[in-house]
């Protein structure tokens, strides 16, 4: 696996960071008893997945099109 390849756990911070997506890192790490430093790696993974836009404010927007894509497909 490459450093860049998506880890189980991204499905999980894209999911919720698809419900909050105000959320910032701390609140995602809290609601999902992580670390922010995993979950920043999460969401980095995830942008260069095409996963999360960036944006302007907050950690990113959840490219939902994409995402359902992935777990139809990518999942397997």
């Amino acid at each position: 696996m490459t450093a860049d390849a998506l880890h189980a756990l991204d499905v999980g911070v894209a999911l919720r960071l698809a419900e909050s997506p105000v959320a910032d890192f701390r609140a995602l790490a809290d609601d999902l008893s992580l670390s922010v430093s995993t979950v920043h790696a999460a969401v980095k993974r995830l942008k260069l997945a095409g996963l999360v836009r960036p944006s302007s404010a907050g950690i990113g927007t959840v490219n939902r099109h994409a995402l359902l894509e992935f777990l139809e497909h990518g999942g397997r």
